[in-house]
């Protein structure tokens, strides 16, 4: 199991994406939260499969029909099963 951050950048709020993301992550059997941060990005937290977090990432670049991702930055960190669902802050 692995667990990573991953910080969305470009036209990310206000478009559904952070439905986006748990729609996509529910369906991956991920776990973790998603949030708007102050600085207009989409912040992920999520723990699961390796597989399942890099198909999870593949979804977020396509992202909801309005917005546009510009980039995403992906941190690893050390798993620490501490979510029971996936959820928006």
């Amino acid at each position: 199991m692995k667990r990573a951050k991953i910080q969305i950048e470009g036209i990310v709020q206000g478009v559904g994406f952070r439905n986006f993301v748990r729609q996509n992550a529910t369906y991956l059997k991920l776990k973790g939260f998603t949030k708007n941060n102050q600085d207009d990005t989409v912040l992920v937290l999520v723990e699961g499969s390796e597989e399942a977090i890099n198909l999870l990432i593949e979804k977020c670049w396509q992202g909801p029909p309005l917005s546009k991702v510009t980039k995403i930055t992906l941190e690893d960190q050390e798993y620490k099963g501490e979510f029971n669902s996936f959820k928006i802050k």
